[in-house]
Parts: structure tokens; sequence; C-alpha cells
């Protein structure tokens, strides 16, 4: 009680003052940001906290819904994207059948899929697949899940 200042350090970006305050970080690489609040009370004394808070928001995944392996050089094959500053540490990226069957796995965030199995014996019919990746990033501790559905149109 006897509050009569409060002062926040937002990450270095930005300073603050009030028992409330907000900021959104404008930084655009995920990770972990200090948040720091300084209190001082009606006899002076001073006290410190500080906080560090997750930033994901610049992570991002996309995939298409559909492609089609048809060897014209268009849409031949399938892969999630990643838009991150970050380096990817970890990745797998599976594709299965209807029946929940592997058909396609990597850890390889260069490698496409061609819609063929995983041995690349022969190329699977037309059909919805659905695919899972699990990443994670230097910097960030938890691995992410993404999953989704992709058609096969020759």
């Amino acid at each position: 009680g006897g509050i009569v200042t409060c002062s926040w350090d937002f990450a270095g970006e930005a300073n603050g003052s009030g028992a409330i305050a907000e900021h959104y970080l404008e930084s655009n690489v995920p990770g972990e940001f200090e948040i720091c609040l300084t209190a001082i009370d009606t006899n002076g004394c001073e006290n410190s906290g500080c906080q560090f808070v997750p930033l994901i928001s610049a992570f991002a995944v996309y995939a298409p819904t559909a492609f089609t392996p048809s060897d014209d050089g268009v849409n031949d094959a399938f892969k999630p994207v990643i838009v991150s500053p970050r380096e990817v540490k970890s990745y797998e990226f599976w594709v299965f059948d209807k029946w929940g069957s592997p058909v396609f796995h990597t850890d390889d965030p260069d490698k496409y899929w061609y819609a063929n199995n995983d041995g690349n014996t022969y190329f699977i019919q037309d059909d919805i697949y659905t695919w899972q990746l699990k990443v994670s990033l230097y910097g960030l501790e938890d691995k992410l899940t993404y999953r989704g559905n992709v058609l096969i149109l020759r």
C-alpha cells in the first residue's frame, strides 16, 4: 500500500508510468522480453520486479490447400512455408493418408513432398491428405505443432 509512483521498462523499447501501463512490443523477432516495474511508496522505499514475457507472433506457417503434381513445373510439390526471422532448431513434417498411415516424413525443412510414398517407389492417388508439422526455433523453448489438409489434383 501507499504506492506513490510506478515506472515501467518494456524491454528497453519504451517506458511507462502508472499502476497499469500498456505497450505493444514492436519487435519482429520472437523471443522473451524482460518487462520491469519499479514502485516507490510514501516512505520513499523503492522496490523492483522483472518478468520475461514470451513473444511468438512474428512466427507464421503457411501451407497451400491443394497442389498439382503433374510435372508441368507449376505447383508440383507441397510443403508448409515457415516465416520467421529465427533459425529452425528442429523440424518434423508428416503427411498421412485418410486411414492415418504415414505416406511421407522428413526432418529437412527444405524437402518437398511430390505426392509419392515415403519410399519414393510410386505416386499416390488423388485424394485429400492430412499433414502435421512440429517445429521449434532457436530462442523459443516450446515445440509448435501445426496440422492441415492438402488435396492432390492431377
